[in-house]
C-alpha cells in the first residue's frame, strides 16, 4: 500500500525525536578579536559574628578584549584586556569611584575549554595569589572529550595559580540541553565551582593568620553557541567566606568572619562570525 511510507515519514516528523549527542569544542581563530561586556555588583559584611557587622557594596562595568594570539595543538593562547568603564563603591555611607586602570594578561586554555594558566601581559610572571584567582577555571567550560547528551554531567578538579597561592577548583557543569537564545540555537549549561581560599599546607599558619579558613562556591548558567564556538551569555553568583580565630593569639582576641556575595553578568558583544 503505498500510503504506508508517507504516513511513516509523517508519524516520524510528529514523534519527539531522540536527544542528539554533541561533542562540543571553543572555534577561536588566530588573530581573533572578541570582545565582553560584564556587570558586577556584590557586598562584603565583616566583623564578629554575632555582633552587628560592617556592610559595605560595589558594582563595577567591565569590557573585557579577548585577541588570539594562537591556536597551537590544542592549545588556545589569548592576549586579555580587561577595562573597567564604570564602577563605585559605598562603605559607612561614603562613595568612592573605582580605579579604571586597564589590567592585561595571557592566558592560556584548551580548545575544549578547560584553563591552563594565566600570566601577566607586562612581565610574563604568574599573577599574584588573591581570593579570586579561583574564579580562572570558569575561562572555559571544560568539555569532555567525548559525544554529550542533555541531562549529563562531568566534573573535573583544576589547579588554579601556582606555588604556595594555587588553589584546587573542584567544577561540576551539567548540559542542560538545546534552547533558542537571542535567536541563535545555544547550549545551556549549568557550572557549580567550590574551593578552598586558604590553600592546604602542612607548615604551622603565621600568628598573623591563626586559624583561619575560607571557602567559595558559585554557581553559573552558560549559554553555548557551537556554531560560534563561543560563549554568547553567562549569569552567575560567587560566594566567599573568611574566618580568622584570633583567640589562639589572645582570649580577647574573638572572632573575626568576612562573607562577599558578587552576582556576574557577562554577554558577548563582538567576535560573530
Amino acid at each position: 500500500m503505498r500510503f504506508w511510507p508517507c504516513f511513516l515519514a509523517a508519524l516520524a516528523l510528529a514523534l519527539p525525536s531522540a536527544a542528539r549527542a554533541e561533542k562540543f569544542r571553543y572555534k577561536y581563530r588566530p588573530g581573533q578579536v572578541v570582545q565582553y561586556r560584564a556587570n558586577m555588583a556584590g557586598a562584603t559584611m565583616m566583623g564578629q559574628p554575632g555582633s552587628e557587622m560592617m556592610k559595605s557594596t560595589f558594582r563595577m562595568g567591565l569590557r573585557q578584549t579577548q585577541r588570539v594570539r594562537s591556536v597551537t595543538a590544542g592549545v588556545i593562547t589569548l592576549d586579555i584586556k580587561d577595562q573597567p568603564v564604570s564602577g563605585s563603591s559605598t562603605m559607612m555611607g561614603q562613595t568612592e569611584q573605582a580605579n579604571r586602570t586597564p589590567t592585561s594578561s595571557v592566558v592560556r586554555l584548551t580548545e575544549r575549554g578547560r584553563f591552563l594558566s594565566r600570566k601577566s601581559s607586562e612581565d610574563g610572571k604568574a599573577k599574584a595569589g588573591s581570593p579570586m584567582d579561583g574564579l580562572d577555571a570558569l575561562y572555559g567550560l571544560n568539555f569532555p572529550d567525548r559525544d554529550l547528551k542533555p541531562g549529563e554531567t562531568w566534573e573535573d578538579t583544576v589547579t588554579v595559580g601556582t606555588g604556595p597561592a594555587a588553589q584546587k577548583v573542584r567544577v561540576k557543569t551539567r548540559y542542560v540541553g538545546q534552547v533558542s537564545f537571542r535567536g541563535r540555537t545555544c547550549a545551556r549549561f549549568s557550572t557549580t565551582l567550590a574551593t578552598n581560599l586558604i590553600p592546604e599546607s602542612d607548615e604551622p599558619a603565621p600568628e598573623s593568620m591563626p586559624g583561619t579558613s575560607g571557602k567559595m562556591t558559585g554557581t553559573v548558567t552558560t549559554y553555548f553557541d557551537p556554531a560560534l564556538g563561543l560563549e554568547l551569555y553567562s549569569s552567575g553568583s560567587v560566594v566567599m567566606v573568611v574566618r580568622a580565630d584570633f583567640t589562639q593569639v589572645s582570649p580577647e582576641g574573638g572572632e573575626l568572619a568576612t562573607a562577599m556575595k558578587i552576582n556576574v553578568v557577562q554577554s558577548l558583544v563582538q567576535g560573530r562570525k
